[in-house]
């Protein structure tokens, strides 16, 4: 088994040189999740939620599960692999604010529609059977 060229990728020594900084914020980061995901279940259990409060669910969920990925990733001094679940948990929370902020009805149901409609002409393209699987390419 081969390791990595500490040139290029150093695990211990990018650990050791943000120490500081994972003693600071990895604390932070994990409150933030625990106390969210006690939030997310009163909201859920709160007993007068409607279909159309599904997508105000999933996004929080998302942004739950997305900082918990990114502060394990810090933990780790893996900072880089950490960005693309900054920008997936910025975009729901930009997402749920848009469907909060004004025609929360509205709003939400379209997001469940084009939610639905996206997953719908994914599995279309995975099937070899329908029109649009018949010409995705392989």
């Amino acid at each position: 088994m081969t390791g990595p060229n500490l040139k290029i990728l150093n695990r211990a020594q990018a650990e050791a040189d943000a120490k500081h900084l994972i003693d600071i914020a990895i604390p932070v980061l994990t409150e933030l999740v625990d106390n969210s995901t006690w939030v997310y279940l009163r909201c859920i259990h709160a007993g007068d939620a409607t279909y159309e409060d599904l997508p105000s669910f999933v996004l929080y969920l998302h942004i739950i599960e997305m900082t918990d990925g990114i502060q394990v990733l810090l933990s780790h001094a893996c900072c880089e692999s950490a960005v693309p679940l900054l920008r997936s948990s910025f975009e729901a929370f930009l997402s749920l604010k848009y469907i909060l902020q004004q025609d929360y009805r509205r709003r939400s149901l379209s997001w469940l529609y084009f939610d639905d409609m996206r997953k719908m002409k994914k599995i279309q393209q995975l099937d070899p059977e329908s029109d649009r699987g018949k010409n995705s390419p392989e």
